[in-house]
This record gives structure tokens, sequence and C-alpha cells, in this order.
């Protein structure tokens, strides 16, 4: 994965910081530092620059950068090469390259009606 993602906009551009809540609708990009959870209905796009400290809850997942805390995908996770996650990682369907890494415990498979949001 390269450093950009054309045509989806940055939330939190490289060499920003955001410390909340981010609710993702559609397709979105983070660039540089998040503090507090990511959660919606689309595609997050994580870039080599980022850093993201909560937990994550989208429908798919492209990750370059670090991840500390919990990542639920509801459908795709890909962990390009360079991606680190810290935490536990759940998905439907899961591609790591090589290089990525994975330090927690990660369940793969799951249907989706495990992982619908309750509530």
């Amino acid at each position: 994965m390269n450093e950009q993602a054309p045509g989806i906009p940055a939330l939190v551009p490289e060499g920003g910081r955001f410390e909340g809540r981010i609710v993702v609708r559609g397709a979105a990009c983070l660039a540089g530092q998040v503090r507090g959870p990511v959660k919606g209905a689309g595609r997050l796009v994580v870039l080599e620059s980022a850093v993201i400290t909560g937990p994550i809850e989208v429908d798919r997942l492209e990750c370059a950068g670090t991840i500390e805390g919990s990542v639920q995908v509801r459908a795709v996770a890909h962990l390009a090469a360079g991606a680190t996650v810290r935490g536990t990682l759940s998905a439907c369907r899961l591609s790591v390259e090589n290089g990525a890494l994975i330090q927690g415990r990660c369940s793969v498979g799951h249907s989706e009606t495990e992982s619908s949001p309750v509530g």
C-alpha cells in the first residue's frame, strides 16, 4: 500500500493528531495519530504514517500503519507489509502480506451475525 489513497478523504492527515471518536461512512483515510474509537460502515484505509490507539470497528480495513487496540472487521481486513496490529483482531476474511505483524489474538472466518453490533 502506498502513502496515498486516491479519491479517499484524509480525516487526519500525516503529521496531524486527533483525540476523540471517529465515525466512518463510506471510505475514509487516516494518515496521522488518532487516540480514540473508530467505528462505522465503510472502508477504512490506515496509511504507513498513521498510529491509531483505540478500538476499530468497520466493514473493510486496509492497513499499512500501526493499530493499538481491538479491531473488528465485518468483511475483509488487509494488512500490508509493515503494518502492525497490537490487540485482538477479528475479521470475516483476512489478507496478510509478508512483513505485517499481529501481536495478539486473531479470529478469522466468523459469520456476519457474530460480528453485527448489538443494540
